[in-house]
């Protein structure tokens, strides 16, 4: 019997299903043998189970006592992901009580970094003192500092821990405010990976301890109708038309899957409406001058004191110098203390203008339009001012940080900035972190894929790899090696490397599909997304290439969703063999980190973020996760990519291995907050732990005695 995962077991119970079968057929699963994949998907809804327990209930088993033995076949399974879930949704004492006596070592801190700071102290508040000290003492400093300001028993388990981890807590910075400036925020409005980052990073910060909230703008096509008005205000702007003040409308929402935070929205109807295909078109410069003033005098307007404000990307290039030259300088309390950090996500890019137009940004460009200023080869630039006047930048993989200090031109773009990247690398300024992927795109919890799975259960992903074929009309078989790509249509993508052996992947038995359109204002992608169309037509209408035509399916569209509730990027990683990341210049990549998560083994060019994250397969160790190929060429590519097709067919086995060894990687944001944390938002103003007014005099008692010891091991 097969079941598939998306609320199977409902349809179960209320068709009144025996209490006498199994347990796992009770709870939904595949037909891949007795030890059935749990899905975190699964709901357990009372009113579905109280349908096969008889009208008094005295069938000698309750809803509880079939949660608690769904959660202990979890923990059989060791699924860590699914665990934290579970204890996400419900939280029963139970269920807590059961993570944290029966699971140990690795097994319980990988379940741990899956919960949120508020989570874990609602478990070790159900402890006595002695086992919650000793449970943090194992974590970091960092953490365990959120966890213990967060736990109602806070003042006792401090107490039990050792003198030295007291003191690395002592010395620990309490929750900081957090504003992160974006054009984009996946659960609203894409233009591209940024997006995915800026629903990731803000969300794990929240859920870490920290106070986060994010400000974007409000752009044509996202719904009002959910969002709260807050008010209104305006911002100047020495525009094309003549000096004026812009008024700006301000709305918010809450999301966050577990700890909610603030998504703000910036509304003005002159340059913010417009939709995706426009944001980079037409008053493009005054669009983001006006996007940066209104990001600083919303947070004045809600009366904010940020810690941090986190720019992502040179659309919010000029906040640190507007920040910097109106407010700090001048004295400003609100922005007194505030870290100011800009990330570059793509370094290559970037948006210059001559002086004619610097009087625009209000700034004095006597003081600004210098080479010690926003000037840059007689123009002005976004990003120039966004790495100079902030206090901290990085870019996202450590080999693109080292490129720019090195490299006159990335991937065929000159570097202007090499020297400033330089500068900043000499006063500890620069930094490389690399990013995570979309835990929500993991195959144990992924929404769109046809079957969920884990790294226990890889059987089901033939399942999402017939789905794909099926709904997109190619021949239907399992045997068959699919390549899969994602992503916009850009000469950055090196797709351009995949037109002159389309052919020869077709005739060598292998399927193609992609996903991802060229944008209107990018000639070159217009220009590569032709060439494909104009491929396609000679299979679809020569009747020699007949036989391609349900072997490729190629969608110029950002994204495609199907009837059975699946969509194709989602499809893709978890059903084509091979994804391919031919890349010219990738600064860190997120298309190889998702499908990982769902068994996809990556092909790719041995370049920046993507050397970071794709560690060749090793056959003598068994160890790495894909291919990848040196030198930027069709001929290097084909190699790589005929290498993995053989693979897959002559030697399953290992094929299953790889796939075992991407599901197993850690691509969470766990690690990349705290490297922000550790690396870059440590360099805000220290802020000591919040446990209560009776516990600060503990801690005063307990830096005397601190320092009296330290005088008494100085005297003998």
């Amino acid at each position: 019997m097969r079941i598939m995962f998306k609320n199977k077991l409902i349809l179960i119970l209320l068709t009144g299903i025996s209490l006498s079968m199994p347990l796992s057929m009770l709870y939904g699963g595949s037909e891949h043998g007795p030890d059935n994949f749990i899905s975190p998907r699964v709901a357990i809804e009372e009113t579905a189970l109280k349908n096969v327990l008889s009208p008094d209930g005295q069938r000698g088993i309750s809803i509880q006592s079939i949660k608690k033995s769904i959660f202990q076949k979890e923990l059989a399974l060791n699924q860590p992901l699914v665990i934290a879930r579970r204890l996400i949704d419900e939280l029963p004492t139970n269920a807590a009580q059961m993570v944290l006596n029966e699971l140990s070592g690795d097994r319980l801190w990988k379940v741990l970094k899956k919960l949120p700071v508020s989570f874990i102290s609602i478990m070790l508040d159900t402890l006595n003192p002695q086992e919650s000290g000793r449970i943090i003492q194992q974590m970091r400093p960092l953490k365990a500092g959120l966890v213990l300001g967060a736990m109602y028993s806070a003042e006792s388990v401090f107490q039990e821990l050792s003198l030295s981890f007291q003191t690395l807590l002592l010395n620990t910075p309490g929750p900081r405010q957090i504003v992160h400036a974006t054009i984009e925020e996946s659960d609203f409005f894409r233009c591209g990976g940024l997006a995915d980052v800026l629903k990731n990073l803000p969300r794990e910060t929240a859920e870490q301890g920290d106070i986060s909230s994010v400000f974007m703008p409000l752009w044509s096509g996202i719904n009002k109708e959910f969002l709260t008005y807050v008010g209104y205000f305006t911002v100047p702007i020495d525009s094309s038309n003549g000096y004026r003040q812009e008024r700006i409308d301000l709305f918010y929402t809450e999301t966050g899957d577990i700890v909610k935070y603030r998504v703000y929205f910036i509304e003005n109807h002159t340059y913010f409406d417009v939709g995706k295909d426009e944001v980079f078109s037409g008053q493009i410069l005054e669009r983001f001058i006006v996007f940066d003033k209104a990001v600083i005098e919303a947070i004045r307007y809600l009366g904010m004191r940020p810690d941090i404000i986190h720019c992502h990307e040179w659309q919010t290039g000029l906040i640190p110098v507007y920040v910097k030259a109106f407010y700090q300088e001048k004295g400003v309390e609100q922005f007194k203390n505030t870290l100011l950090v800009y990330s570059s996500h793509n370094p290559v890019y970037d948006m210059k203008d001559s002086r004619d137009s610097f009087s625009k940004t209000g700034l004095d460009a006597n003081r600004f339009f210098r080479f010690d200023g926003l000037e840059i080869n007689g123009f002005w630039s976004f990003s120039k001012a966004g790495f100079l006047f902030s206090d901290m930048s990085n870019t996202v993989s450590q080999s693109m940080a080292e490129d720019v200090l090195t490299q006159d031109f990335i991937g065929g773009i000159r570097n202007d900035l090499k020297g400033v990247y330089q500068y900043l690398q000499e006063q500890g300024r620069w930094k490389g972190i690399v990013n995570g992927g979309n835990e929500h795109f993991r195959a144990e919890i992924n929404a769109g894929i046809a079957y969920n799975f884990d790294v226990s259960h890889l059987d089901a992903r033939i399942e999402n790899k017939m789905r794909l074929q099926k709904n997109l009309g190619l021949e239907v078989n399992p045997h068959k090696p699919i390549i899969g790509i994602i992503g916009r249509l850009t000469g950055q993508k090196g797709y351009d490397l995949l037109l002159p052996i389309l052919m020869d992947i077709l005739e060598r038995g292998g399927q193609f599909v992609s996903l991802g359109s060229a944008n209107q204002t990018d000639p070159t992608g217009w220009h590569l997304q032709n060439q494909f169309r104009e491929l396609i037509e000679m299979i679809n209408t020569d009747p020699k290439y007949e036989k391609y035509r349900d072997q490729i399916s190629m969608n110029f569209v950002f994204g495609r969703s199907f009837d059975d509730g699946t969509n194709l990027e989602a499809l893709i990683c978890s059903g084509a063999d091979i994804v391919t990341l031919p890349s010219r210049f990738e600064p860190c990549g997120l298309v190889q980190m998702n499908a990982a998560g769902c068994g996809g083994v990556v092909v790719a060019h041995k370049i920046q973020g993507l050397a970071d994250t794709i560690a060749p397969y090793d056959r003598k160790t068994g160890n790495g996760l894909g291919f990848v190929f040196e030198g930027y060429s069709s001929d290097n590519a084909f190699k790589a990519l005929l290498e993995a097709m053989d693979l897959f067919r002559d030697e399953p086995e290992t094929w299953r291995h790889i796939q075992k060894n991407n599901m197993n990687a850690d691509f969470s944001w766990d690690p990349v907050f705290w490297e922000y944390r550790n690396i870059i938002y440590s360099r805000a103003r220290s802020a000591f732990l919040a446990l209560g007014p009776q516990f600060n005099d503990f801690l005063f008692l307990h830096k005397s005695l601190q320092q009296n010891l330290s005088l008494f091991l100085q005297a003998i």
